[in-house]
């Protein structure tokens, strides 16, 4: 068991825990082009997520990772076939429920992680609308914006966000098996 990884926690692990602040970590499910699989994005967020999460928790913090929501914004791939997706209200509503959640356990403070190009705008409308509430902190944190950018790009020939030679390395590295050459 990974400590604050809530799939693999039991319920005395949680309590002993007793966690003050709840990571989110948000992908997607949808087309990555022939080489690559649908989960790419949940594959890398979950990844940064829980490791995260355990050195966080090694380090003396109480931090919860809840698992990796796969279903998020992708309304621009309804051309592809299963490209997983919700509307932007339900999606909303999903983030808020999370935190409502969380806060009625005594946790006021949440990351999002997220790993899926379009969903940054509307986690930031949902940070907004909850910055109404007196005590909550919220922290939106990108994957694709992690690391130092000049160093990437001085990394990669052939830069993309999709489905390029960033994501297949990530790909490779994290899930070999799923590649198809």
């Amino acid at each position: 068991m990974r400590q604050g990884i809530l799939e693999e926690m039991t319920i005395s692990d949680v309590r002993a825990l007793q966690p003050n602040v709840c990571v989110f970590p948000i992908g997607s499910t949808e087309p990555h082009g022939p080489a690559l699989p649908y989960g790419t994005d949940s594959f890398q967020v979950e990844a940064a997520s829980y490791g995260g999460t355990v050195r966080a928790n090694e380090l003396g913090g109480r931090v919860l990772c809840f698992p990796t929501q796969r279903v998020s914004l992708n309304n621009n791939f309804r051309a592809f076939p299963f490209a997983c997706r919700m509307q932007v209200p339900t999606f909303m509503q999903l983030l808020k429920d999370l935190i409502d959640m969380c806060e009625a356990e005594g946790v006021r403070r949440f990351v999002f992680v997220n790993g899926h190009g379009g969903n940054p705008d509307v986690i930031r409308a949902v940070q907004r609308d909850l910055s109404a509430r007196d005590g909550i902190f919220t922290f939106l944190i990108s994957t694709l914006h992690c690391a130092d950018r000049d160093m990437l790009n001085s990394m990669w020939e052939n830069r993309s966000d999709h489905a390029g030679e960033e994501e297949t390395s990530m790909v490779m590295h994290l899930r070999p098996d799923l590649v198809q050459s």
